[in-house]
């Protein structure tokens, strides 16, 4: 009997990282329940060269240019092999999202019984998130806005996700494509890590570690703005914006969640409902084909729902809120400072021990 390989794909921007963390911080427990999750084309707690070395050499990241998919491919093959006891497998990486199908099936040599995991997310979220991403990474244009964002096609055809899953169950077969929206009204147990462990059918958390810190948070609209004026500004230098993005991020997990300025409100109702418009048919499909609803409805959950996606007016940054982010930044600063220390007194502790247990053996 052939194992499964479920092949988690994403899509990017939901809750990849949050998965990947999970599962790699629980790799013995995850064995224990049936399913390995490989570790060849390990990367940031996934298995991101996989999906690397599928890519045009070109493209690749520099860890993999000129690397041999298939000799990647045949190290997994082998990897899972040599488990014949763990029923399931488990790969992770965002990044399969973008390769060629056709190219995944040909290297497995159909030594799997194949399942393709794909989280979907509402297209206009999945354009903030991927906004702010691209604006902590500094890889915008000087003056590009949201809405210049959403006009790019190569992005646009990414949120397509009846259009992108065509090609994986032409390939795969739709039966063997497993949808995932991604709400907590959705979810198995309302939490990422429950509903992730029902699809490799574990139906409990038990004896599963939760991490502790978020992946990824998103900062409010005020840090935002700043790192916009960070990223514009030719007076700072190149290489102590990062320094300055950084900390600011980390000041994000003290500013309050309820703030009127959180980064939903970078577009405001009326124009989310205009953008999600376009992906109206797509989404109705992924519904009928791949959940079986009649309805065509894929997420529960509309921009109306979300109070923090209504329209604000900006009026600039107010004393009294620039001081609450210094103030935060200031406090994430010594929170780490504080880490610091704490981790130095522990291995202080350790050095004094193991030269305590020395000097008794002489």
């Amino acid at each position: 009997m052939k194992k499964n390989l479920y092949i988690h794909i994403g899509r990017p921007k939901v809750g990849s990282s949050a998965i990947q963390h999970f599962l790699n911080g629980n790799r013995f427990g995850l064995a224990y329940a049936g399913c390995f999750y490989a570790a060849s084309g390990y990367m940031h707690k996934a298995n991101h060269g996989l999906a690397y070395v599928l890519y045009p050499d070109s493209v690749r990241i520099p860890e993999f240019k000129g690397v041999s998919a298939e000799k990647m491919y045949a190290d997994l093959i082998d990897e899972l092999q040599k488990k014949p006891e763990i029923p399931n497998a488990f790969i992770s990486s965002e990044n399969f999202y973008f390769v060629d199908p056709k190219k995944l099936h040909l290297y497995l040599d159909d030594a799997f019984d194949v399942k393709i995991v794909c989280y979907v997310r509402r297209q206009d979220d999945v354009l903030v998130s991927s906004y702010i991403q691209e604006l902590k990474d500094n890889l915008l244009s000087p003056d590009e806005t949201l809405a210049d964002f959403a006009t790019s096609e190569r992005r646009l055809k990414w949120l397509d996700y009846d259009a992108v899953l065509k090609k994986w169950s032409k390939v795969f077969g739709k039966e063997n494509i497993m949808v995932r929206p991604f709400e907590s009204e959705q979810f198995f147990g309302e939490s990422i890590y429950s509903d992730i462990l029902h699809v490799l059918n574990i139906d409990s958390l038990k004896g599963f570690e939760i991490p502790r810190v978020r992946v990824n948070p998103s900062p409010s609209r005020d840090v935002l703005n700043i790192i916009l004026h960070i990223n514009n500004r030719r007076d700072v230098e190149a290489s102590a914006k990062p320094r300055l993005i950084e900390a600011l991020l980390n000041a994000s997990e003290y500013l309050p969640k309820s703030s009127a300025f959180a980064a939903g409100s970078l577009f405001d109702l009326e124009q989310r409902n205009a953008f999600l418009s376009r992906f109206n048919r797509s989404n109705a499909n992924v519904a009928e084909k791949y959940l079986a609803r009649g309805d065509g409805k894929l997420f529960l959950r509309t921009p109306g729902d979300d109070t923090a996606n209504g329209s604000s007016t900006d009026t600039g940054f107010e004393v009294d809120r620039l001081v609450s982010i210094f103030s935060n930044v200031l406090l994430s600063q010594q929170d780490q400072v504080n880490k610091l220390e704490t981790r130095l007194d522990e291995l202080t502790t350790q050095l004094e021990r193991l030269a305590i247990g020395k000097d008794l053996m002489v």
